[in-house]
């Protein structure tokens, strides 16, 4: 879902910027489409496995990887480089810095002036999240997301991640960007770790998965999902 709407983001010939790009999937999807992408990853590995997949790839060529953080707006943007992108774009890597402001100035000089940055962040509240954990007598679980850092467990590895209500993400970037529009990812789908309990009502499931699509973008709805994805645009004049 989040592929499809950065497509329909960013159009052919865009030069793009990608903040935890992982193994490269969304950067190649993009590319395919005719765009050109820096993806950028803090993790080494992630970077070796995407250019070996860039590589397989008949428009990999397209798609630059470095290996950097969000906040490595040097080793991201040349100061020469101020507003050549057309956009940039997160898919849930921010969520894991704690320093939002560094990524804003980041995306801030990488975006030209009414570019785009899609970003898909953690949101702070998760309505459906909240509601089985409190039926499920796990309180710690319930409320875990009002903290400034929680435990997330990515594969195998526990992290630290920082939710943050859409209304706290566009204040940050408030400076640089406005509101263009919030979008639940998913609004009403559990988090997949209550996969396992939820295959006891397989119906359930199936109808929460048919009704979502509609309701991501739905007010109230759209602010109380797992993730949100905010899409902002930069500031003319710029900053």
């Amino acid at each position: 879902r989040l592929t499809e709407l950065l497509r329909q983001s960013f159009p052919t010939g865009s030069r793009l910027l990608e903040i935890g790009c992982g193994t490269g999937e969304e950067a190649l999807s993009l590319a395919s489409r005719g765009c050109s992408i820096r993806a950028s990853d803090p993790a080494a590995n992630m970077i070796a496995e995407a250019r070996k997949k860039a590589h397989r790839h008949p428009q990999g060529a397209r798609v630059e990887f470095r290996v950097a953080s969000g906040v490595d707006t040097d080793s991201l943007v040349l100061p020469s480089e101020t507003g050549t992108f057309d956009g940039a774009y997160s898919s849930f890597a921010l969520s894991y810095e704690r320093d939002l402001e560094s990524v804003r100035r980041t995306l801030a000089r990488a975006v030209r002036p009414e570019g785009l940055a899609v970003l898909a962040l953690m949101n702070r509240c998760c309505a459906i999240e909240f509601a089985i954990s409190a039926v499920a007598l796990r309180p710690a679980l319930a409320w875990r997301r009002l903290a400034t850092a929680t435990r997330h467990k990515v594969g195998e590895v526990d992290v630290l991640v920082y939710p943050r209500s859409a209304w706290e993400a566009a204040r940050i970037f408030a400076p640089s960007f406005r509101l263009v529009s919030l979008r639940a990812l998913p609004a009403l789908v559990p988090p997949y770790y209550f996969n396992r309990p939820l295959k006891r009502w397989p119906a359930l499931l199936e109808a929460l998965e048919r009704v979502d699509p509609v309701l991501c973008p739905v007010p109230i709805f759209r602010l109380v999902g797992d993730h949100t994805i905010i899409t902002l645009r930069r500031n003319f004049p710029a900053d």
